[in-house]
């Protein structure tokens, strides 16, 4: 989940982040220690219900809330159906992003770890390794599992493209390097994606202006990833401990643009939905740069990414002036 909270930049309750609470902070040289231990008993996959939509539905499939456009003036005042599709295909992009990622790249990532012996996890970290492919799986099945149910409930088609935006800017940072470097590129991709902070999901689920499963399914997902968080935290520090100085500072200097992949924003998809709402192309134009281009938006960002970056820089991933310049070019430090 934390990658997507690049979805979320912008919404009203971006200041605040369930996962600060569960993830614990991570000191540079202590020993492992298993977050997993009650696992068997919490994690969603082992003790939460299949979460089913119930009628009567409420009109709103999604918090409006938790949607950045639902702050602008235009948008505020689209009512009827034309909302109802608007707010589900904003949860729908959510959805997509957390199967894609989940399923696609930091499981690939999670069984190479467990299982190959080569990358000389201890035997307590490739157990959790395991652990989180079985939460990663079923976080994605849930993920699809809802938007099928939204869709019948609502009458709201999916799109027929659902590549997550995330995904083709992953995949086109990944071809510009050398075959050497992608190997890296992943790992560290995938421990950026576990350890941002998602902006607003948990805590403000209790919202009676969506679907009581909605909210459950949220709170399951948060719940996990606090776990995933402090996995990651401690496997950043395992990670730059074995990189030789070259890699580094090449690290060092890539870290920046990957947080970035996971922050632009989708503007196309955003501005295709707002007109399929009845906006004129050159209003939707005029919501998504307000929203998405104001100071208060850039600040979101920053405090997202700010986690991620202070457990990379105990490390001294950025002592390089080179990846200072990128932190600053992505925007996720003032100049």
């Amino acid at each position: 989940m934390c990658g997507t909270v690049g979805l979320f930049l912008g919404c009203e309750v971006a200041a605040t982040c369930p996962l600060q609470r569960l993830a614990a902070d991570a000191e540079p040289d202590a020993p492992y220690r298993s977050p997993f231990d009650s696992w068997d008993e919490r994690a969603a996959v082992r003790s939460a219900p299949r979460r089913i939509l119930a009628r009567p539905l409420p009109p709103d499939p999604f918090p409006p809330e938790l949607v950045p456009v639902f702050r602008h003036e235009l948008v505020r005042s689209i009512s009827g159906r034309a909302r109802t599709v608007l707010l589900a295909h904003h949860l729908y992009r959510y959805l997509d992003f957390t199967a894609q990622l989940e399923l696609l790249v930091v499981n690939e990532t999670l069984v190479d770890l467990a299982l190959r012996s080569s990358t000389g996890l201890d035997e307590a970290m490739r157990l959790d390794a395991l652990r989180m492919v079985c939460d990663e799986s079923y976080h994605g099945l849930f993920s699809i599992d809802m938007k099928l149910q939204l869709a019948r409930a609502y009458r709201v088609p999916p799109a027929a493209d659902t590549q997550a935006w995330f995904l083709r800017r992953l995949d086109h940072l990944l071809a510009g390097l050398a075959a050497s470097q992608r190997g890296l590129a992943k790992l560290l991709f995938v421990t950026v994606s576990e350890t941002l902070i998602s902006a607003s999901l948990a805590e403000h689920t209790r919202s009676e202006s969506a679907p009581a499963a909605v909210r459950d399914m949220l709170q399951d997902h948060a719940v996990d990833e606090g776990r995933h968080h402090a996995f990651f935290a401690a496997f950043a520090r395992y990670l730059w401990s074995r990189l030789g100085p070259g890699e580094r500072q090449w690290a060092g200097r890539l870290l920046p643009q990957l947080i970035d992949v996971f922050f632009t924003i989708d503007t196309a998809a955003i501005e295709a939905d707002l007109v399929a709402a009845a906006l004129t192309e050159s209003d939707a134009r005029r919501v998504v740069e307000e929203t998405f281009g104001s100071d208060e938006v850039a600040a979101q960002k920053r405090v997202a990414a700010s986690r991620t970056l202070r457990y990379f820089d105990e490390l001294g991933a950025f002592r390089d002036g080179a990846a200072q310049d990128e932190i600053v070019r992505y925007g996720l430090a003032e100049p």
